[in-house]
């Protein structure tokens, strides 16, 4: 068979590809042969198209609030897509999200390597240099993030000397392909070349559903976070925040939601369409509620008893329009805001996930200028009050009298922020464990050792590769 039968029996066996060249127009390729997989602008496009709509699937599409459910942002009210014990961090390697995530991502990066090889190769007739750049650097920061989704979720991604790290591929599959794990540091490296190359080659201005410059900048910075390389997260966020792309804050927090992809906050939020989520299920939301933790911190902010009647009062006002009977809409969770596959009911929306936004950006500069200062840094103290201040008026400025009171309230912060959107209080709840902040069994009393901070291998995967090695802790499952 030679490479370009390959090539088409793969892609086939995806399945469909986008025919045109918005991201959009879901259609299958016309008469896919060996000619044509990519032979120009439009079928390499086409190729790109279908790169990102593997963003879009089941388990990468709910695995922000799935993740969550590991830590004590969210509790699960009903049991949903393989979450069995995430709640009680009780994880098993057969578990059907942590096997469809893991197949998801590595899916998402061979669609890319395919399409980077044959860029690289010059089979694009006709395109133009830039724009092969342009093009190639999309495909390399989605592959970058779904490599760093994968090691912040199965690898010691909090530790630079570990060996379990992830496999990192950056060739194009052909079969079955034995590879063993690469280390932490050199999943690092390759995330890192990743994202440098599309933060240096990729398109400008884009819309905020595709990945360029900007949002290359962006996941740099928040991979240079959890690399503990906090000089340049500060210096790659602050870049971000100044950016003139069109990236900013929502001037109201509940435009984020509304906006959705078209949000100026997000970066890289799949497109959705009127009547389709298509970005999986994300309205399953509807089946978590806020924790105790999550309450308990909203309540604290505002002096009075909190209620979430009508608009909600005496909370952090993001709990309140999350969470209010009169904001939190027909999921249960006022950042969903769209009822979604019901052509009758007059909402012609669908809902789109956040996999990063600016507030984060916002929150990542204050805690990497927070750990290079020996005491309170009053930029970190500025970024966080940036954020409160724009989540509402009733919210007083914090005034922490130390490093450690000022790395609390930053970690406080992109709690009430993100709850339920990327996942992000589990890996912070796992990082401030490992730096010694707070000890991650005073969050929760389930996390009782250090090898459940990291999921298993998954069960087929580790029958297909017979070079992995299972993470500590699971061997006897």
């Amino acid at each position: 068979m030679n490479t370009y039968s390959k090539i088409l029996l793969l892609l086939m066996t995806i399945g469909l590809c986008l025919s045109a060249c918005k991201i959009d127009d879901i259609k299958p390729m016309n008469a896919l042969t060996e000619e044509n997989v990519i032979s120009n602008e439009a079928t390499a496009q086409s190729v790109l198209n279908n790169v990102y709509a593997k963003t879009r699937g089941l388990y990468t599409s709910i695995s922000g609030y799935m993740t969550e459910y590991l830590g004590d942002g969210l509790v699960i009210l009903t049991q949903q897509y393989g979450s069995q014990n995430m709640d009680i961090n009780d994880v098993r390697f057969g578990d059907a999200f942590i096997g469809g995530y893991f197949q998801e991502q590595y899916q998402l990066i061979n669609q890319a390597n395919w399409l980077i090889t044959l860029l690289e190769q010059g089979k694009a007739a006709g395109l133009g240099e830039q724009r092969k750049n342009e093009m190639i650097a999309e495909a390399k920061c989605l592959r970058a993030i779904s490599h760093f989704y994968l090691l912040r979720f199965y690898g010691q991604f909090y530790d630079l000397n570990s060996s379990y790290g992830i496999v990192i591929r950056t060739k194009p599959a052909q079969g079955i392909d034995n590879q063993a794990r690469n280390s932490v540091k050199a999943a690092y490296d390759a995330i890192v070349a990743d994202l440098e190359f599309a933060a240096a080659h990729g398109p400008k201005a884009v819309a905020h559903r595709l990945a360029g410059q900007t949002t290359a900048r962006a996941f740099l910075a928040k991979v240079y976070l959890y690399m503990g390389n906090y000089g340049a997260a500060a210096s790659q966020s602050l870049l971000v925040i100044n950016n003139t792309d069109g990236y900013a804050l929502e001037s109201q927090y509940a435009d984020i939601f509304k906006n959705r992809f078209d949000s100026k906050e997000t970066f890289y939020s799949p497109f959705t369409d009127g009547l389709n989520e298509r970005v999986g299920p994300v309205n399953q939301i509807r089946n978590s509620n806020f924790s105790a933790s999550l309450q308990q911190l909203a309540d604290a902010a505002v002096a009075g008893p909190g209620s979430l009647s009508g608009a909600g009062s005496g909370y952090d006002p993001r709990f309140s329009y999350v969470y209010a009977a009169g904001t939190k809409g027909p999921n249960n969770n006022g950042k969903h805001p769209f009822q979604v596959n019901n052509p009758g009911n007059g909402i012609p929306y669908g809902n789109t996930i956040y996999p990063l936004r600016m507030a984060e950006i916002y929150l990542i500069f204050a805690e990497a200028k927070a750990r290079l200062s020996a005491t309170v840094d009053a930029d970190a103290v500025t970024r966080v009050n940036e954020i409160r201040k724009r989540a509402g008026t009733i919210l007083a400025p914090i005034a922490p009298a130390d490093k450690k009171a000022l790395l609390l309230a930053i970690y406080q912060e992109k709690l009430m922020e993100l709850a339920g959107e990327n996942g992000e209080h589990w890996f912070d709840i796992v990082r401030y464990d490992r730096l010694g902040d707070i000890p991650a069994g005073t969050v929760k009393a389930s996390i009782s050792n250090l090898n459940k901070l990291i999921m298993p291998i998954p069960v087929a995967a580790m029958g297909g590769n017979k070079l992995l090695v299972q993470n500590p802790g699971y061997l006897e499952q």
